[in-house]
């Protein structure tokens, strides 16, 4: 009777624990399904999803073609870039517009993050909130292998208007790490660090706070 009384505890205490949903914080390193490293920069409120960043910029490229895409929403509002997070949505979008003009993958920013393993561009406001967190997880970076972020725009995925993107600068003022927006041409030269999701993309993540003297 004991003994079935402790198997059945036991039981119990290991069912609770499969349902206990794992946590994150910001400055977690973590290793992904495909072998790939990101540093979290990003957790949702009850800290059981949000963003990593990768641990290297990608290769040096322009953002693309300078076309509009139709599908990809033009936004110029400052409120509406920092609301601005599906980058997942949008890289996927610019991907398939590139594919459909015949260009190579390896010519532009989109073509050759690793989307296929879930990696994309973030969107503008996923970029400031990178920014708001890299003096927390500039270190923790370093410490996996990885290179500091430069000094420099980096390209979001946020259409700014026909053949301008948003860019997020790095080494503004902001928090010590930066954040000036600005729009530049499509076939301008900047920076790319890819983002991706802790769990899946499938789910829109709740939309992060900025501080007010950002808004």
């Amino acid at each position: 009777m004991k003994r079935n009384l402790i198997l059945t505890a036991y039981l119990l205490l290991a069912t609770a624990c499969s349902l206990c949903a794992q946590t994150y914080k910001i400055g977690d390193l973590i290793t992904n399904p495909d072998g790939s490293k990101g540093i979290v920069f990003y957790v949702t409120p009850d800290r059981t999803d949000g963003w990593m960043v990768a641990l290297n910029d990608l290769p040096v490229r322009n953002w693309g073609s300078t076309n509009d895409i139709p599908s990809l929403q033009n936004i110029s509002d400052l409120h509406d870039r920092l609301l601005e997070t599906d980058g997942y949505h949008n890289t996927d979008i610019i991907r398939q517009f590139h594919n459909q003009l015949g260009y190579n993958p390896n010519t532009y920013g989109a073509g050759v993050v690793d989307f296929p393993n879930e990696w994309y561009i973030p969107a503008s406001g996923q970029l400031m909130k990178l920014i708001s967190a890299y003096s927390t997880i500039e270190t923790k970076i370093l410490q996996a292998g990885g290179t500091k972020m430069l000094t420099q725009p980096y390209f979001s995925s946020t259409e700014a208007q026909p053949g301008q993107v948003w860019v997020v600068h790095f080494g503004s003022p902001y928090n010590d790490g930066g954040g000036r927006f600005e729009n530049k041409p499509k076939d301008e030269i900047c920076y790319f660090r890819a983002v991706r999701n802790i769990k899946s993309q499938t789910t829109p993540l709740p939309i992060p706070s900025f501080p007010d003297n950002v808004i």
